[in-house]
């Protein structure tokens, strides 16, 4: 599995834990997140770059951004492009 797609799996598992009592649980959503990382690999800061067009969902996941704590399974290389660009698709 690229680190990629670790990256968008542990963010996906982060993000269903810090909305599982929000409308956004039961919903169909895709969006579009920016990840700043700091060089430990935690996350520093979350933003969402391209909503779902659900403004009950959007509303959910910019609240849930600043509480996620995952860290990339490896330490960034220093020359890593920032934020990186996620992906997330709720498996309705």
């Amino acid at each position: 599995m690229r680190d990629s797609r670790k990256t968008d799996r542990l963010l996906e598992e982060d993000l269903q834990r810090l909305l599982a009592d929000s409308p956004a649980r039961q919903a169909a959503y895709s969006v579009q997140l920016q990840v700043w990382v700091n060089p430990d690999g935690s996350v520093n800061r979350a933003e969402l770059a391209v909503p779902s067009g659900n403004a009950e969902v959007d509303k959910a996941l910019r609240a849930a951004l600043p509480n996620v704590r995952f860290s990339l399974p490896k330490t960034p290389p220093d020359n890593m492009p920032q934020p990186l660009q996620v992906r997330v698709t709720s498996r309705m």
